[in-house]
């Protein structure tokens, strides 16, 4: 199911190959999670090209659309969003443990609402642990709920060995 991409005189000569390689991973489509990460993991290794715009998501966008069209999620947004989030969870392991029982909207409020990785696996684990909603996730995390269960917790004794 390969088709070429539109003309586009702009784009950089390497843009077939880059539609290729992120279109594999949608052809493959194994758990969503971590075809969320491989595609992540792409857009971050092609942005490093000096030729590099925006204009290359847009129309990465556009020809994923075409090619996949009962695929949803395929928006500059989203694939923005999964640039993010293989840069916030650079090891695949991350993708394929504890945090793939989690839906990618909790993934999305974590990356949007915390910049500390220990955090966002503190928060992503109370989340899968408790069955918290999107919306519980993001109430905890506005009432710092990672600092009141450490505060609840009783200092550590010295040892008397």
């Amino acid at each position: 199911m390969t088709s070429t991409p539109t003309e586009r005189p702009s784009m950089p000569a390497w843009y077939p190959a880059f539609l290729e390689a992120v279109a594999a991973h949608l052809v493959l489509d194994r758990e969503p999670l971590l075809t969320h990460w491989w595609i992540g993991r792409e857009l971050l290794r092609w942005q490093e090209k000096p030729d590099w715009t925006n204009r290359c998501l847009i129309h990465l966008s556009t020809d994923l659309t075409a090619r996949f069209p009962a695929h949803k999620g395929l928006s500059v947004r989203n694939l923005t969003y999964m640039r993010a989030f293989a840069e916030a969870w650079p090891h695949e392991a991350y993708a394929r443990g504890p945090l793939a029982g989690l839906p990618w909207y909790h993934h999305l409020t974590l990356l949007q609402l915390l910049d500390n990785p220990t955090l966002r696996l503190w928060y992503a684990r109370q989340s899968i642990d408790n069955n918290w909603t999107r919306a519980a996730l993001t109430t905890n995390i506005t009432n710092n709920l990672y600092r009141q269960a450490h505060l609840r917790r009783p200092p550590k004794r010295p040892s008397t060995d």
